[in-house]
């Protein structure tokens, strides 16, 4: 029953001096555990404090000491005193308190990886991916390293940054070594699921990792997400959005679950909800994010308004992302020569790597054959954006045809659910 707020959301209140009484407030928290870390010499020494933050009072702290390569021993001595300051049991044993040797560079590497992951965006991803790529040439027995970059190169993939014909094989690589370092590793079982769901388009597969993600750790966030985005793009809405607020509730502050929710709106077409939500990911990263503004212009269009969504297309940061809401805006304005100049420097450039965006865009423009043939070199190249299929309201305007039809029974999207039952109060 104990629950522990998502890392995401704990990293926005870093050398923050905000009240720990509204941080509590702000993650739904009854305790805040704060402290600092000294590093000296071969030494670390960690003073750590928890407080009650209904009350502002503190209820314990303890100084520890040990040597760096000791890390993750002082982790779980952390970890248990804070348990038993709790008056809880304490459930289950760490698995990377059991490895045997540490590599401290390798650790600060793969630390300033995740902070660097932490905002999407493809300059954040490339430098979260050469940190990561050092953390495990240092140390290839560092198992949470190798999950991490199998999920940042997937990343890599979402962002049309790299095809996916050169994704996967680096993906399955750091899969492969992550599980076979930690079997029982819930990040590596979730990422696995994101990688059957991303480029094996293996749905049943998909559920089935993160069913045992969820299994060793009923409370892991990101595989509630990623669960909540495939019910969503199998037409399961109303489970997919409890499933996401599952997710924040775990990870409040977390840019991907307020994203993932305004998204699911979108497929849902409740378009002023999902329009809220894409504006309130914004505003918490402070600065655009790629794919926020770019989903934000896709929400305004399918709501009828293109002038606010060609402001939105505008600011979206990255290329690829921005040519793609650009020559959809344009279009719907009936700027149709800026929307085909847009569409054509989005195809040519992005094409092999962003397929399905191609195929929508054909069709709104009522070109059905080439969004058709576009949509099977996607199936080809195991685009990720294939999941959206049956879902996507860009896709309306080709519903009727039956070749888009065959198309979707041929992905199989529209099975039922295979997920066992999750917890979801």
């Amino acid at each position: 029953d104990l629950r522990v707020i998502g890392r995401t959301s704990s990293f926005k209140f870093k050398n923050k001096n905000e009240d720990l009484r509204d941080i509590g407030r702000q993650l739904g928290a009854g305790y805040v555990l704060e402290g600092s870390v000294r590093k000296y010499d071969d030494k670390v020494r960690v003073r750590a404090q928890l407080i009650d933050t209904t009350t502002g009072v503190h209820i314990w702290s303890e100084n520890f000491e040990r040597k760096v390569t000791d890390m993750f021993s002082l982790q779980e001595s952390i970890a248990r005193a804070v348990v038993s300051a709790l008056e809880i049991e304490f459930m289950g044993e760490t698995h990377a308190a059991s490895q045997s040797s540490f590599n401290p560079e390798a650790y600060e590497l793969y630390l300033k990886g995740l902070r660097s992951s932490r905002i999407p965006g493809v300059e954040n991803t490339q430098q979260a991916v050469e940190y990561l790529e050092q953390s495990v040439a240092l140390d290839p027995t560092l198992a949470q390293a190798w999950v991490r970059l199998a999920s940042i190169y997937s990343r890599h993939t979402a962002f049309w940054s790299i095809s996916p014909e050169d994704s996967i094989e680096r993906v399955n690589d750091a899969l492969d070594r992550a599980l076979t370092l930690d079997p029982e590793s819930a990040d590596a079982h979730a990422t696995l699921g994101f990688s059957r769901m991303t480029f094996q388009l293996d749905w049943q597969g998909a559920e089935a990792a993160y069913q045992e993600a969820l299994d060793i750790d009923p409370n892991h966030a990101e595989a509630l997400r990623a669960l909540g985005l495939l019910a969503g793009a199998r037409g399961r809405i109303d489970e997919a959005l409890t499933l996401t607020r599952r997710s924040r509730q775990l990870d409040p502050l977390n840019i991907s679950a307020i994203h993932n929710e305004a998204f699911l709106n979108f497929l849902g077409r409740d378009f002023e909800k999902a329009e809220a939500g894409f504006r309130e990911a914004l505003e918490f990263t402070g600065e655009p994010y790629t794919g926020g503004n770019m989903m934000l212009s896709l929400t305004l269009v399918a709501a009828g308004r293109p002038e606010d969504a060609l402001e939105a297309a505008e600011n979206e940061p990255a290329e690829p992302t921005r040519l793609g809401a650009l020559s959809l805006a344009y279009h719907a304005l009936g700027e149709q020569e800026l929307a085909d100049e847009a569409f054509t420097t989005f195809r040519e450039r992005y094409g092999r790597r962003a397929a399905v965006p191609v195929a929508g865009n054909y069709a709104q423009r009522g070109d059905f054959d080439a969004a058709i043939e576009w949509f099977e070199r996607a199936y080809e190249q195991r685009d990720a954006q294939l999941l959206w299929t049956l879902t996507h309201p860009i896709n309306d305007v080709i519903r009727d045809d039956p070749r888009f039809d065959a198309f979707v029974d041929k992905l199989k999207l529209r099975e039922t659910s295979n997920l066992d039952s999750v917890e979801l109060n």
